[in-house]
């Protein structure tokens, strides 16, 4: 199973394993079997996993809500590869009900109050572009590179993880973007039509059984497009190595998810974006992207498919801007009856004020 995942992954589940190994040497007791007597684990029941998730919440290791989910993920998938059981199932199929009522309380409890996230949407992409082309400080590779992963990343919906790096120089070709993942497609007339990007693995994808991501130009006439900012890119970087990571500056290094960060932060504020009541970050290009067709009254569902979301987690990127709430004021103070009741009971109150 290790050979499936993904190096993140490994590392990730690699030390819950850990901790439930430590727990359970520990904390085995007659009453409290962990081990069996030829010195293997036995699978554990759902007091022993509620019992080490508070071992994992209790000093000296104090974890957060997220890192103990993945810890008890990755012992999971570890008796699962084993045993052929997933401990945090029922026979059913079915969650064991008091775990997750646990870890919701925990993460419940554990909530802060933070400041929004700023979405990248398409109306505020074009305005940082501006900024960004229009900055002749900054080398041209530079400047084609950051428009075409801001383009990927809002158009294509990507996590910033799907499209840079860990490190400036070095780099996994099995979970990282490379050039040859990039296809531009053109139509029989020869114009550009869509790109497809085959994203090698990402949050949603632990065993890298890879995605194709299609993004569909916008058109000659539209002030910005995805699939030409894609081709500018590429074009200008031909002696880069089509095995290389896909995005990288003028002087060969990598763009990183640091990198990308502390861009999006810097073209917001050179914009005039408020960045003090809100958080600009890599987030902000997916959360931006979903905002955008929301807006546009795509479905929530098509929303869901296109950005790959395997729940409606995708609903908390969607925001509402101050001209949709006063819209949304209107429309329900104008809003008819609905039913006879609610016609009788106007009419009476009419003939009444009459």
């Amino acid at each position: 199973m290790a050979g499936a995942l993904n190096p993140g992954t490994i590392r990730i589940y690699t030390a819950g394993i850990e901790n439930y190994v430590l727990f359970a040497i520990t904390h085995d007791r007659p009453s409290f079997p962990l081990r069996s007597p030829d010195g293997g684990f036995v699978l554990p029941t759902e007091q022993v996993l509620m019992g080490f998730v508070t071992w994992l919440r209790s000093p000296p290791r104090s974890l957060s809500p997220s890192v103990i989910k993945q810890r008890v993920r990755g012992t999971a998938y570890w008796f699962l590869f084993e045993l052929g059981t997933d401990p945090r199932l029922l026979l059913n199929g079915n969650p064991r009900p008091r775990l997750q009522w646990q870890l919701k309380a925990m993460s419940k409890h554990n909530a802060t109050v933070s400041r929004p996230r700023a979405p990248l949407t398409t109306d505020k992409l074009q305005v940082s572009l501006a900024v960004l082309i229009s900055n002749t400080a900054i080398p041209v590779v530079n400047r084609l590179a950051c428009r075409a992963l801001l383009c990927l990343g809002v158009f294509g919906l990507c996590r910033c993880g799907e499209i840079s790096t860990d490190k400036i120089r070095e780099f996994d070709k099995h979970e990282h973007a490379t050039r040859a993942d990039i296809t531009v497609l053109r139509d029989r007339t020869g114009q550009l039509s869509a790109l497809e990007f085959r994203c090698r693995s990402s949050k949603g994808d632990p065993f890298r059984r890879s995605v194709t991501i299609r993004v569909s130009a916008a058109g000659p006439d539209a002030p910005m497009c995805p699939v030409r900012a894609m081709v500018a890119y590429l074009e200008a970087t031909t002696h880069f190595a089509a095995n290389e990571p896909l995005f990288r500056h003028h002087d060969g290094s990598y763009i990183t998810r640091s990198r990308v960060d502390a861009m999006i932060k810097r073209l917001a504020h050179a914009a005039g974006f408020d960045t003090s009541r809100s958080r600009w970050s890599t987030h902000s290009m997916r959360a931006g992207g979903a905002t955008s067709l929301s807006f546009l009254g795509v479905p929530a569902h098509i929303i869901r498919a296109y950005g790959r979301w395997h729940s409606d987690s995708m609903l908390r990127y969607l925001s509402i801007s101050h001209d949709e709430h006063r819209n949304i004021a209107g429309l329900m103070a104008s809003m008819p009856a609905r039913d006879d009741e609610t016609r009788r009971v106007a009419w009476i109150s009419l003939r009444q004020q009459i």
